[in-house]
């Protein structure tokens, strides 16, 4: 068994995770179709999507909204959201309630694994 823990942080200097979340591999790695369902992870607790050429990220509820990535906007959820674009040149588009920050230079997406 793996799991696999997807966060971002506000630059590589700091050691600091701002927002991230565990999940089983095999839900945070399987390509999902939909573009308004994410799909629990019942070991986790997290919603996960990887959505070909679109998006790949979590979420609090099951609901999110992919259009290159979750623009979803539902009351009080977003801290619980993280998303990164892909199949492109741009980095990711939102972590929790911070969006728009696909040419941000200084944050970075970071993944840890083990068993």
């Amino acid at each position: 068994s793996t799991w696999v823990f997807v966060g971002a942080k506000t630059s590589s200097s700091v050691t600091n995770i701002v927002l991230g979340a565990f999940g089983y591999s095999t839900a945070v790695y399987t390509r999902t179709s939909s573009t308004t369902t994410a799909y629990l992870d019942r070991y986790g607790g997290v919603y996960w999507y990887n959505y070909p050429i679109y998006g790949f990220g979590f979420s609090g509820v099951s609901t999110v909204r992919i259009n290159n990535c979750d623009y979803a906007q539902p009351a009080g959820d977003c801290e619980y959201r993280l998303c990164w674009n892909l199949d492109y040149s741009i980095g990711g588009y939102r972590v929790g309630c911070l969006e728009n920050l696909n040419s941000n230079s200084t944050w970075r997406k970071v993944m840890y694994k083990g068993n």
